[in-house]
């Protein structure tokens, strides 16, 4: 009976050291925001569909233009336009003066502007068929991004209704 006991205190002892006994509870920063979506086209302005990446031309159901707290190349998805602009997955190719002002949203929210590849019509007619805002899921933690702890925090505040 004592061998026994000696074999399971020994197993328990192998699983605490190896940090198997328990999950990790500390709280991962946030990667899953509420954000405001707005839609370009290559008629809207001088630039056409060059990107300010300088990385080529924007492409549809790939280019996303985002505040420059979004390094260039940082993936995202945008679940709500899976299966209207591609897979909803996209990449920050691009900026602009209203996606760094947040203009779309009256300051409050972050706005990421995706490149269709429509008229201006029918961008337009396609923006006013979807929501306004929609959850994006950033490939890395959004603290990540700026080591300013006040845009973290801006960042994760709740709203109160």
């Amino acid at each position: 009976m004592g061998a026994m006991k000696n074999i399971l205190l020994a197993l328990v002892s192998i699983v605490v050291i190896t940090g198997c006994s328990a999950p990790n509870m500390k709280a991962q920063p946030p990667n899953k925001i509420r954000a405001r979506i707005t839609y370009y086209n290559a008629h809207e302005d001088k630039w056409g569909a060059r990107l300010a990446s300088g990385n080529g031309r924007a492409k549809e159901g790939v280019t996303v233009a985002a505040h420059p707290i979004f390094n260039f190349g940082t993936q995202i998805t945008i679940p709500g336009l899976r299966g209207y602009v591609g897979a909803g997955l996209f990449t920050v190719q691009d900026r602009g003066s209203a996606v760094t002002r947040k203009k779309a949203s009256h300051g409050n929210e972050f706005v990421f502007d995706v490149f269709l590849n429509k008229t201006r019509k029918a961008t337009a007619a396609f923006a006013n068929k979807m929501p306004a805002y929609m959850d994006v899921i950033v490939s890395k933690p959004i603290e990540w991004f700026s080591k300013d702890k006040v845009v973290h925090r801006k960042l994760t505040k709740k709203k109160r209704k």
